[in-house]
């Protein structure tokens, strides 16, 4: 669970970061070309303006991005980490259950068809991700429970290391 809040952390804050900075500049592209002969009463009012329009853009776009890349992602981590500690081992098949369940659910609104389309290509995309997360590994000489044991002792040892420091500041 840490592994998945964490990791789910970090992409919620670069999904938002690159999504409002797109945002961003498609909002000054569009406010530029929808004011180009607006006449402003000061020079100062068509720049509020157009700091206005980016902010706004920038908050909606990264809180839209944000939501959407962010989630999806935490539940793609969670499904397959779900069905890794259940079975005790992770591999290929539970990245492509995870990304076939999400793909389908992602499409859903879009009838049986669509449903069963997107199911099979994020099983396919899932099947990819996986094998070179397995590749990646394998080439590293580790196992997924070794990289498991190794994330345990270094969040244990962490822990352990606060608390020593925090005895040592109250005594």
């Amino acid at each position: 669970m840490n592994h998945i809040v964490t990791t789910g952390k970090y992409i919620l804050v670069a999904s938002a970061f690159f999504g409002g900075f797109g945002s961003m500049l498609k909002a000054k592209d569009d406010f530029l070309r929808k004011n180009m002969a607006t006449t402003w009463e000061s020079q100062h009012l068509a720049r509020r303006g157009l700091v206005d329009t980016m902010s706004l853009a920038l908050f909606k776009g990264g809180a839209i991005s944000a939501l959407k890349y962010g989630s999806f992602s935490t539940l793609y981590l969670f499904t397959t980490m779900t069905a890794a500690n259940y079975r005790n081992k992770i591999s290929v098949w539970e990245h492509a259950a995870s990304g076939a369940a999400l793909g389908a659910l992602a499409r859903i609104n879009y009838g049986l068809k669509g449903f069963a389309i997107a199911g099979v290509l994020g099983g396919f995309l899932g099947m990819i991700a996986g094998g070179l997360i397995t590749l990646t590994l394998g080439v590293n000489g580790m196992t997924m429970d070794e990289f498991r044991c190794l994330l345990h002792e270094e969040h244990y040892s962490r822990i352990k290391k606060n608390r020593l420091n925090e005895l040592k500041e109250v005594s």
